[in-house]
């Protein structure tokens, strides 16, 4: 009895599971591509920040 019932909780776990996972599988793509998106465009921006405060900082340099 005791083989029975653990054939059966290993063939439900793996069904469920393998069904769960490939089902998820299919937009995490799409996910990854929206957070790299999302984390391209904050470096740009930090980017963007630091140079405007560089070059303010370079203009504000006294030249002879």
């Amino acid at each position: 009895m005791h083989l029975e019932l653990q054939f059966w909780k290993t063939w439900l776990i793996s069904h469920l599971t393998g069904e769960k996972v490939r089902h998820d599988e299919r937009g995490i793509a799409t996910e990854y591509l929206i957070i790299a998106a999302v984390m391209g465009a904050a470096a740009l921006t930090v980017c963007a920040i630091l140079v405007a405060k560089w070059i303010s900082s370079a203009n504000s340099v006294p030249i002879g």
